[in-house]
């Protein structure tokens, strides 16, 4: 060996700056997905909210004497997609990703209810997507994820 690697071999100048370079982009990396985590899992939440908000509504909007009116429905999907049911026909627009909304009544009956009769539910479902910022891309090949929430809500005893 030359005395000028030799030299070279013995010097430990650079050591800290080459183990942060390697560190960092590790740390970089776990940054970025807990990044991306974070803001899936905000507009999950946000979305869940809306689907259970709409499912309670409707619930508790219902009539035994009327039914389902057509308008609270409408005004379910409303609330299920993120948006402020019209008012005065200005509509707002509705969540980035929450697609597919499916609002309706569902009559129970049977010997499991306590006095008998009719038991009304609300069912509200739809289909939240998620298309990350880009670190998702990494494990998912199209970049997207998509979520189905659905929300049963028990509303008062019908006729």
């Amino acid at each position: 060996m030359s005395t000028r690697a030799r030299r070279f071999a013995k010097q430990r100048g650079g050591v800290a700056i080459v183990e942060f370079t390697l560190v960092l982009g590790v740390l970089l990396l776990l940054f970025a997905g807990l990044v991306e985590m974070a803001n899936f899992w905000w507009q999950f939440r946000a979305a869940t909210n809306c689907v259970t908000d709409a499912a309670r509504y409707l619930a508790r909007s219902y009539d035994p004497a009327q039914g389902a009116s057509a308008l609270a429905i409408s005004y379910a999907d409303d609330i299920a997609a993120c948006q402020a049911p019209p008012v005065s026909g200005n509509a707002s627009t509705p969540m980035r990703g929450v697609s597919n909304v499916a609002a309706q009544i569902v009559y129970d009956s049977g010997p499991a209810l306590r006095y008998g009769g009719t038991s009304v539910s609300a069912i509200v479902s739809a289909n939240f997507t998620y298309k990350g910022v880009g670190l998702l891309r990494l494990l998912f090949p199209s970049g997207v994820v998509s979520v189905s929430i659905s929300h049963k809500e028990r509303g008062g005893m019908g006729s």
